[in-house]
Protein backbone atom coordinates (compact mmCIF):
# COMPACT_ATOMS: atom_id res chain seq x y z
CA UNK A 1 0.00 0.00 0.00
CA UNK A 2 1.40 3.24 -1.40
CA UNK A 3 1.63 6.41 1.21
CA UNK A 4 -1.46 8.36 -1.21
CA UNK A 5 -3.76 4.91 -0.24
CA UNK A 6 -2.97 4.65 3.29
CA UNK A 7 -3.93 8.77 3.51
CA UNK A 8 -6.61 8.37 1.64
CA UNK A 9 -8.22 4.88 3.92
CA UNK A 10 -6.89 6.95 7.21
CA UNK A 11 -9.39 10.11 5.65
CA UNK A 12 -12.31 7.80 5.11
CA UNK A 13 -12.11 5.80 8.39
CA UNK A 14 -11.79 9.54 10.16
CA UNK A 15 -14.84 11.13 7.94
CA UNK A 16 -16.97 7.73 8.46
CA UNK A 17 -16.27 7.59 12.94
CA UNK A 18 -16.99 11.01 12.45
CA UNK A 19 -20.28 11.08 11.16
CA UNK A 20 -21.18 8.27 13.40
CA UNK A 21 -20.50 9.74 16.61
CA UNK A 22 -22.53 12.88 15.10
CA UNK A 23 -25.16 10.98 14.38
CA UNK A 24 -24.82 8.94 17.75
CA UNK A 25 -24.93 12.41 19.86
CA UNK A 26 -28.05 14.20 18.05
CA UNK A 27 -30.11 11.25 17.58
CA UNK A 28 -29.86 9.23 20.06
CA UNK A 29 -31.12 7.87 23.25
CA UNK A 30 -34.00 7.38 21.55
CA UNK A 31 -37.66 7.38 23.61
CA UNK A 32 -38.72 4.93 26.10
CA UNK A 33 -41.88 3.74 27.01
CA UNK A 34 -41.77 6.07 29.82
CA UNK A 35 -40.46 9.42 28.03
CA UNK A 36 -42.05 12.37 27.92
CA UNK A 37 -41.94 14.79 24.67
CA UNK A 38 -40.67 18.31 25.28
CA UNK A 39 -43.09 21.06 26.07
CA UNK A 40 -41.73 23.27 23.37
CA UNK A 41 -41.34 21.93 19.69
CA UNK A 42 -39.74 24.90 18.29
CA UNK A 43 -37.30 27.51 19.28
CA UNK A 44 -37.14 30.13 16.62
CA UNK A 45 -35.35 33.48 18.73
CA UNK A 46 -31.98 33.86 17.62
CA UNK A 47 -29.02 33.46 20.65
CA UNK A 48 -32.20 32.52 23.01
CA UNK A 49 -29.04 30.32 25.06
CA UNK A 50 -27.66 33.80 25.66
CA UNK A 51 -30.94 34.72 28.02
CA UNK A 52 -31.11 31.03 29.05
CA UNK A 53 -27.56 31.47 30.78
CA UNK A 54 -28.54 34.55 32.47
CA UNK A 55 -31.73 33.21 34.14
CA UNK A 56 -29.86 30.29 35.51
CA UNK A 57 -27.02 32.73 36.89
CA UNK A 58 -29.98 34.77 38.82
CA UNK A 59 -30.65 31.58 40.91
CA UNK A 60 -26.55 30.40 41.32
CA UNK A 61 -25.05 34.09 41.73
CA UNK A 62 -23.40 35.79 39.25
CA UNK A 63 -19.76 34.31 39.04
CA UNK A 64 -17.62 33.54 36.28
CA UNK A 65 -17.19 29.88 37.05
CA UNK A 66 -21.33 29.75 37.30
CA UNK A 67 -21.14 30.86 33.34
CA UNK A 68 -18.98 28.14 32.04
CA UNK A 69 -20.61 25.45 34.30
CA UNK A 70 -24.71 26.73 32.89
CA UNK A 71 -26.54 23.62 31.11
CA UNK A 72 -27.07 26.50 28.24
CA UNK A 73 -23.54 27.70 27.71
CA UNK A 74 -22.33 23.96 27.76
CA UNK A 75 -24.99 23.01 25.12
CA UNK A 76 -23.87 25.98 23.05
CA UNK A 77 -20.22 25.43 23.42
CA UNK A 78 -20.77 21.62 22.47
CA UNK A 79 -23.24 22.34 19.54
CA UNK A 80 -20.40 24.94 18.03
CA UNK A 81 -17.27 21.85 19.11
CA UNK A 82 -19.47 19.19 16.96
CA UNK A 83 -19.32 20.65 13.88
CA UNK A 84 -15.22 22.05 14.27
CA UNK A 85 -14.19 18.48 12.60
CA UNK A 86 -16.29 19.11 9.72
CA UNK A 87 -14.81 22.33 8.61
CA UNK A 88 -11.58 20.68 9.06
CA UNK A 89 -12.60 18.35 6.83
CA UNK A 90 -14.40 20.25 4.27
CA UNK A 91 -11.07 22.75 4.03
CA UNK A 92 -8.43 19.92 4.29
CA UNK A 93 -10.52 16.95 2.31
CA UNK A 94 -12.79 17.83 0.30
CA UNK A 95 -10.79 21.57 -0.56
CA UNK A 96 -13.67 23.85 0.11
CA UNK A 97 -13.55 27.65 0.36
CA UNK A 98 -15.35 29.65 3.25
CA UNK A 99 -17.92 30.29 2.08
CA UNK A 100 -18.61 26.28 0.78
CA UNK A 101 -17.90 25.45 4.08
CA UNK A 102 -20.51 27.93 5.87
CA UNK A 103 -23.16 26.37 3.56
CA UNK A 104 -22.19 22.99 4.31
CA UNK A 105 -22.19 23.25 8.06
CA UNK A 106 -25.52 24.94 7.42
CA UNK A 107 -27.22 22.22 5.32
CA UNK A 108 -26.07 19.96 7.73
CA UNK A 109 -27.48 21.80 10.94
CA UNK A 110 -30.68 22.07 8.58
CA UNK A 111 -30.78 18.33 7.95
CA UNK A 112 -29.85 17.25 11.44
CA UNK A 113 -32.65 20.08 13.24
CA UNK A 114 -35.48 18.80 10.39
CA UNK A 115 -34.97 15.10 11.36
CA UNK A 116 -35.63 16.00 14.89
CA UNK A 117 -38.59 18.37 14.52
CA UNK A 118 -40.29 15.42 11.99
CA UNK A 119 -39.69 12.68 14.85
CA UNK A 120 -36.09 11.23 12.63
CA UNK A 121 -38.58 11.07 9.36
CA UNK A 122 -41.59 9.43 11.26
CA UNK A 123 -39.87 6.47 12.59
CA UNK A 124 -40.20 7.70 16.95
CA UNK A 125 -43.25 7.91 18.47
CA UNK A 126 -43.15 11.41 18.83
CA UNK A 127 -40.60 14.65 18.46
CA UNK A 128 -38.23 13.99 21.14
CA UNK A 129 -36.13 16.83 20.54
CA UNK A 130 -36.62 20.34 20.06
CA UNK A 131 -35.67 22.18 16.41
CA UNK A 132 -33.76 25.22 17.70
CA UNK A 133 -32.26 27.99 15.96
CA UNK A 134 -29.26 28.74 18.18
CA UNK A 135 -28.23 25.12 17.37
CA UNK A 136 -27.96 25.95 13.58
CA UNK A 137 -26.06 29.19 14.31
CA UNK A 138 -23.44 27.31 16.51
CA UNK A 139 -22.92 24.13 14.17
CA UNK A 140 -22.15 26.59 11.34
CA UNK A 141 -19.87 28.50 13.34
CA UNK A 142 -18.25 25.82 14.87
CA UNK A 143 -17.68 24.54 11.01
CA UNK A 144 -16.54 27.93 9.90
CA UNK A 145 -13.91 28.18 13.54
CA UNK A 146 -12.87 24.22 11.92
CA UNK A 147 -12.25 25.85 8.31
CA UNK A 148 -10.51 28.26 10.31
CA UNK A 149 -8.03 26.52 12.13
CA UNK A 150 -7.16 23.79 8.71
CA UNK A 151 -6.36 27.06 6.66
CA UNK A 152 -3.46 28.46 9.49
CA UNK A 153 -2.73 24.85 9.91
CA UNK A 154 -1.64 24.47 6.27
CA UNK A 155 -0.14 28.11 6.16
CA UNK A 156 2.05 27.59 8.67
CA UNK A 157 2.85 23.96 6.95
CA UNK A 158 3.39 25.58 3.85
CA UNK A 159 5.99 28.58 5.29
CA UNK A 160 8.26 25.84 7.33
CA UNK A 161 8.63 24.38 4.00
CA UNK A 162 9.39 27.28 2.00
CA UNK A 163 11.79 28.00 5.07
CA UNK A 164 13.46 24.72 4.47
CA UNK A 165 13.90 24.63 0.79
CA UNK A 166 17.21 25.99 -0.71
CA UNK A 167 16.47 28.94 -2.24
CA UNK A 168 18.68 29.32 -6.00
CA UNK A 169 21.60 32.60 -5.03
CA UNK A 170 21.31 35.65 -6.93
CA UNK A 171 21.25 35.09 -10.85
CA UNK A 172 21.28 38.30 -11.62
CA UNK A 173 24.74 38.89 -9.91
CA UNK A 174 25.76 35.81 -10.87
CA UNK A 175 29.36 35.71 -13.13
CA UNK A 176 27.24 32.71 -15.07
CA UNK A 177 24.12 34.21 -15.34
CA UNK A 178 23.15 33.66 -19.22
CA UNK A 179 24.21 30.17 -18.62
CA UNK A 180 22.08 30.18 -14.67
CA UNK A 181 19.57 27.27 -14.91
CA UNK A 182 16.03 27.94 -14.95
CA UNK A 183 12.78 26.41 -16.07
CA UNK A 184 13.51 26.56 -19.67
CA UNK A 185 16.91 25.42 -19.91
CA UNK A 186 16.47 22.46 -17.35
CA UNK A 187 17.85 19.10 -18.56
CA UNK A 188 16.17 15.99 -18.22
CA UNK A 189 17.29 14.22 -15.34
CA UNK A 190 18.74 17.38 -13.39
CA UNK A 191 17.47 17.88 -10.11
CA UNK A 192 17.68 20.67 -8.03
CA UNK A 193 21.42 20.38 -6.31
CA UNK A 194 22.58 19.06 -9.21
CA UNK A 195 21.91 22.25 -11.31
CA UNK A 196 23.39 23.95 -8.62
CA UNK A 197 26.45 22.24 -8.27
CA UNK A 198 27.27 22.13 -11.99
CA UNK A 199 26.37 25.51 -12.10
CA UNK A 200 28.91 26.55 -9.13
CA UNK A 201 31.83 24.20 -10.41
CA UNK A 202 31.39 25.77 -14.35
CA UNK A 203 31.21 29.16 -13.24
CA UNK A 204 34.41 28.86 -10.69
CA UNK A 205 36.37 26.66 -12.97
CA UNK A 206 39.48 28.37 -14.32
CA UNK A 207 39.65 29.28 -18.48
CA UNK A 208 43.23 29.79 -19.18
CA UNK A 209 43.87 32.71 -21.02
CA UNK A 210 46.41 31.83 -24.38
CA UNK A 211 47.82 34.20 -26.14
CA UNK A 212 45.88 35.10 -29.60
CA UNK A 213 43.17 33.23 -28.58
CA UNK A 214 41.06 35.19 -25.98
CA UNK A 215 38.85 33.21 -23.61
CA UNK A 216 35.30 32.66 -24.34
CA UNK A 217 33.44 34.62 -22.38
CA UNK A 218 30.55 33.00 -19.54
CA UNK A 219 28.01 34.43 -21.50
CA UNK A 220 28.67 33.43 -24.91
CA UNK A 221 27.33 29.98 -24.64
CA UNK A 222 23.49 29.64 -25.03
CA UNK A 223 20.86 27.67 -22.73
CA UNK A 224 21.40 25.03 -24.71
CA UNK A 225 24.80 23.85 -24.75
CA UNK A 226 23.32 22.54 -20.86
CA UNK A 227 22.99 19.71 -22.83
CA UNK A 228 26.24 19.35 -24.51
CA UNK A 229 28.01 19.58 -21.29
CA UNK A 230 31.26 22.12 -19.87
CA UNK A 231 32.69 24.25 -22.05
CA UNK A 232 35.88 23.33 -24.41
CA UNK A 233 39.01 24.55 -23.60
CA UNK A 234 40.99 26.46 -26.13
CA UNK A 235 43.69 24.57 -28.10
CA UNK A 236 47.43 25.07 -27.73
CA UNK A 237 48.46 26.40 -30.54
CA UNK A 238 52.01 26.07 -32.36
CA UNK A 239 54.65 28.29 -32.59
Amino acid sequence: MTNAQLRRLVAAISVLVYACFVASAVFFPLPGPYTTPPSQGLQLVPFQWVDDVCRELRYTGFSLTDVFTAPAFEGTALNVLLFVPLGIFARMLFKRGFVGTMLIGFACSLFIETTQLTANWGTARFQYRIFDVDDLINNTAGATLGWIAAALFLALVGATRRADTPSYPDRFNHPDRFNYPNRFSRPAGFSHPDRLSYTAASAAKARPVHQGAPAEPPYARPPVAWLAGPPRQPSQRRP
